[in-house]
């Protein structure tokens, strides 16, 4: 009996263990699809990447924009990003650029829902191809449903064990 309690106390710590908070990278990305952006129609596009948890358990996020230049005569172009009440502006250049946004992320005003504003401003186009946000969050569990049917099943067998014994003692 004393052997039985035992090997469940320890099949239970293990399995807690496992399924602990531990830190989960979650990545939603946006499709811009190409979208060629001019200052002087005032383009912008919106997108919103739902968390699906309370941002305050960011622990870590960055926000990465594709970006290439239309490769016309006129070589200054500017992009404004908006996101919540943070306004970020840059020359575009062909490539990657990517922001901390930890701190953004987890202050949202709207609870779980980033949204993100790219406009182009003052002179020149460019390409907007897509977006990247990654996100780095503790005290949440990608999917905690594996650990818990693994305690749930130990604690059966446990019960299923200890009965048997019983009925053989008999």
């Amino acid at each position: 009996m004393k052997k039985l309690v035992v090997v469940l106390i320890a099949i239970t710590v293990f399995l807690g263990i496992a399924g602990a908070a531990h830190a989960v990278l979650y990545t939603y990305n946006y499709d811009a699809r190409h979208t060629l952006m001019r200052a002087w129609n005032n383009d912008s596009v919106t997108w919103r990447h739902n968390l699906g948890f309370d941002p305050q358990n960011v622990t870590l996020a960055t926000l990465e924009l594709s970006l290439a230049d239309d490769g016309d005569w006129w070589s200054w172009e500017f992009a404004r990003l908006d996101i919540d009440t943070k306004r970020y502006f840059w020359e575009v250049d062909s490539g990657n650029i990517s922001f901390n946004v930890t701190s953004l992320v987890s202050s949202l005003s709207n609870r779980s829902i980033f949204e993100a504003t790219l406009t182009a401003k003052w002179w020149g186009d460019f390409y907007f191809d897509g977006a990247t946000l990654s996100v780095e969050a503790t005290g949440v569990s990608a999917s905690p449903e594996p650990s818990t049917i693994m305690l749930m099943g130990a604690g059966i067998l446990g019960l299923a064990a200890y009965g048997r014994r019983r009925y053989k003692a008999r």
